[in-house]
């Protein structure tokens, strides 16, 4: 009797755990999603900003490029995007968070809130 009320009570944890995950982000969760959010924006600008400065520098000091100048230009701000891309933050955080959870799992350990990661 002991025993099935001991799974019963594991049973209705890991259901509240499971909904609760559902219902809101964690801790990690919330604070990379605001970082990103941050971040993608500092990217933005920072490219406008590389297309604005070879632009002027282009135009100014005269460089010879071995093809047309806007098209040279564009590529380097796409290259400024493509470099920083915040893809890596949004896939990683869950990722460490399912491996953690399963990792605790089979060691006999049950996490009622991720948020405490």
């Amino acid at each position: 009797m002991l025993e099935k009320s001991l799974l019963i009570e594991i049973g209705t944890q890991v259901k509240h755990a499971q909904n609760q995950e559902e219902g809101e982000e964690s801790g990690i969760q919330a604070l990379c999603k605001t970082i990103a959010s941050y971040f993608v924006k500092g990217v933005i600008i920072l490219s406008l900003l590389t297309i604005l400065i070879w632009s002027l520098l282009l135009s100014f000091l005269e460089i010879e490029v071995p093809m047309c100048d806007i098209c040279w230009i564009v590529e380097r701000g796409i290259g400024v995007l493509v470099a920083s891309c915040p893809c890596a933050l949004g896939l990683a955080v869950p990722s460490v968070i399912a491996i953690i959870l399963n990792l605790a799992t089979k060691s006999g350990i049950l996490i009622k809130n991720n948020g405490v990661f």
